[in-house]
């Protein structure tokens, strides 16, 4: 039996400082904070309205460092470790992006174009945020080879369009596409690897969003504190994503009748959000809004 997904609700940070994040991710990104509250049971926590998603940010007390294998800008050596990954964004030209991150400060990244079969060919590039988070910035397929015009760079956010993918690195890539094909309802869109780096990948194709799942050769698995998100914020950098469903205990107790572990329940006045385990142990949110 699948859980009813309607698309992808927010995705989850840990920060080192809030108040400086919300500033980053409204100046470079755009995004507008629209809830704030300063003592959540984890600490403090934000909500930042972005086209078509929520970035979902939490400050806890002295927390861990970012790993150095999750501090960018490039996303080869973070792929080692089993476990979220980053979140992928849309801008109409990523060559306009790239000009007008590095006049806003931010750090980029290389710049890549790919072309994948039942996906298209698309440019992207990542960056970090101003905890060393990485981010990508991609381009829709359709915009691939156009020019990009002249024009001055101003010093503005970026219009971001969307949100594209999230991304997820797993110890088996044929199990992992089974379980989200079977437990969510999500289907293959392209499959691809890399040899030379031992990486092997899919797109699978979610209600409105795309998830990339990465398998990279001699990667550890899910460390533990990872496994549940309460003990996961802690420790700075990407966290997790969270599904939407119209009503997460029935959706958890779909999963639960096919052997799928449910790692935390929740219902606060604004929502009811459970936390399933994957079939690698990474932890994904269901979270149905109440109010």
């Amino acid at each position: 039996m699948q859980a009813l997904i309607e698309g992808l609700h927010h995705y989850t940070i840990s920060v080192a400082d809030i108040d400086e994040s919300v500033r980053w991710y409204k100046d470079v990104l755009g995004f507008k904070l629209i809830y704030q509250n300063r003592r959540h049971d984890w600490g403090q926590v934000a909500y930042m309205q972005a086209p078509g998603f929520l970035l979902e940010m939490f400050e806890v007390p002295d927390p861990k460092p970012l790993p150095s294998y999750a501090a960018g800008p490039e996303p080869d050596t973070d792929l080692f470790v089993c476990g979220h990954k980053h979140f992928a964004i849309l801008h109409p030209s990523v060559r306009e992006a790239v000009k007008q991150l590095e006049a806003l400060g931010a750090n980029v990244g290389s710049f890549k174009e790919v072309s994948l079969e039942g996906v298209g060919t698309f440019r992207a590039t990542f960056i970090t945020d101003n905890g060393g988070y990485l981010i990508e910035v991609a381009e829709p397929q359709s915009s691939s080879g156009r020019e990009e015009p002249n024009r001055a760079t101003e010093k503005r956010p970026l219009a971001i369009m969307a949100l594209h993918h999230v991304a997820i690195s797993v110890p088996d890539r044929e199990e992992a596409v089974q379980w989200y094909s079977e437990k969510f309802g999500f289907t293959v869109a392209t499959t691809f690897e890399i040899p030379a780096i031992g990486l092997r990948s899919a797109m699978m194709q979610g209600p409105g969003f795309w998830m990339e799942i990465h398998c990279m050769a001699g990667s550890v698995p899910v460390p533990e504190e990872r496994r549940i998100p309460a003990t996961d914020v802690l420790t700075l950098g990407n966290k997790y994503f969270s599904l939407a469903v119209k009503d997460a205990g029935r959706a958890a107790d779909a999963l639960a009748s096919t052997g799928v572990s449910i790692v935390a329940s929740e219902t606060t006045e604004w929502g009811h959000r459970v936390f399933v385990s994957d079939n690698s142990g990474i932890p994904i949110e269901l979270f149905q809004l109440v109010n």
